[in-house]
């Protein structure tokens, strides 16, 4: 097996049910995947939001911003949300999206 079709089969199981149920059961996550049924979550709470995400169906969406730390994801003005408002302003500054992507990142992140 190659270290290429390693990681494609690492990222199918991460994606599973299986492994979606895994993760519900020892809390704190919430999965996208409508496989994963609400029994999975041992959290009441969780359990319950799980249960309206899968009966909005097709009216919930998920985004990048879902998975990092509001200072760089989730505020509008700045971080991810700002260098990417700018690039659609200015989509050829491909080079300096990325800079400031990878600075907000940083910031964001600790490093």
């Amino acid at each position: 097996m190659t270290e290429e079709k390693g990681t494609q089969e690492l990222m199918k199981f991460l994606a599973s049910p299986e492994a979606g149920k895994t993760w519900a059961g020892l809390g704190g996550y919430l999965t996208p995947n409508k496989n994963v049924p609400p029994d999975s979550y041992a959290d009441p709470i969780a359990k319950q939001l799980i249960q309206q995400l899968q009966a909005a169906g097709d009216a919930a969406r998920y985004d990048m911003s879902d998975l990092t730390p509001a200072a760089f994801g989730a505020t509008p003005g700045d971080g991810m949300w700002e260098a990417l408002r700018q690039f659609v302003q200015k989509p050829t500054d491909v080079e300096g999206t990325q800079e400031k992507l990878e600075a907000a990142a940083a910031e964001a992140y600790g490093k």
